[in-house]
């Protein structure tokens, strides 16, 4: 046990404000147009390495796009996809899991038999298929990764709902009459909040590393388009020769997703009422 308080994780904390700052300047900061495409300057390595430039410090992929305006643009991609996913799945996930937890009944067992079916799904099969289906775009890639979330909140909140309703506290609120909404809300819920929040951080880093997966097999936001997973992919055929093509925007989601873990780690240790004492 920890009789301590936790040190907050400053490092990732600054770093994933900083990405955050980078994706939401990203027109004023990027040097030039990540689409802008200029043959006669293609493969050109950072400007460490004999040959490079500063003008495009890390270099430019097969196309001559540059490569730090394309890492400036992804992370937009990846922090939205990832923030609003990870958020309208849970959103669905609890609602589901306060009123299975709460009701049971039939609705409770269709629900989570529903959950254990997709649960069982390997997700990666049921992306490819959705996204075959929708075809690319954001806001398809956000659909699908949001199917895939709901079910870990739901589970986790009806678990949570099934031990609070028979609390003294519930039962006393509905004693004097509460309806039973305002238990679920006012009482219950607030009670939930912080292993929500907990597994709403971890998510966001898995639902990063999921985008860029769908974008590396070309089944993303688009193929051409500046996200992390497609600079890996456009990057695999150059490996030997211009590695920092997809080294960068691996590193750039290594970097990420560390930090929004360490983040979840202090988050976890922070608000686990077990581990403070």
């Amino acid at each position: 046990m920890n009789g301590g308080k936790t040190r907050a994780p400053i490092g990732a904390i600054v770093i994933l404000a900083c990405i955050a700052a980078v994706a939401v300047f990203a027109p004023w900061l990027a040097p030039e147009n990540p689409e802008e495409i200029v043959l006669t300057r293609r493969l050109a390595p950072p400007f460490w390495m004999e040959g490079g430039s500063i003008a495009h410090a890390l270099g430019t992929d097969s196309l001559g796009r540059d490569i730090l305006s394309r890492l400036i643009f992804g992370s937009r991609v990846s922090l939205i996809v990832g923030l609003v996913a990870v958020a309208a799945g849970a959103g669905v996930g609890i609602a589901l899991g306060l009123v299975t937890g709460y009701y049971g009944g039939v609705l409770d067992n269709v629900i989570m038999r529903i959950g254990d079916v997709q649960l069982a799904f390997p997700f990666i099969l049921l992306a490819i298929a959705l996204m075959a289906v929708l075809g690319e775009g954001l806001g398809n890639v956000i659909l699908v990764l949001s199917i895939r979330s709901w079910v870990p909140y739901a589970r986790m909140v009806r678990g949570q709902v099934l031990a609070l309703k028979e609390q003294e506290f519930v039962q006393a609120v509905r004693a004097i009459g509460a309806k039973d909404w305002r238990i679920t809300v006012k009482h219950i819920l607030p009670n939930v909040a912080a292993p929500v929040i907990v597994l709403a951080s971890f998510s966001v880093a898995r639902t990063i590393i999921a985008e860029a997966s769908l974008s590396f097999l070309g089944l993303g936001v688009g193929v051409s388009a500046a996200t992390w997973g497609a600079m890996i992919s456009q990057g695999k055929d150059y490996l030997t020769d211009a590695w920092w093509i997809s080294g960068f925007p691996g590193l750039a989601i290594m970097i990420t997703v560390l930090s929004i873990n360490l983040i979840g780690d202090w988050l976890r240790d922070s608000l686990d009422p077990s581990l403070k004492y």
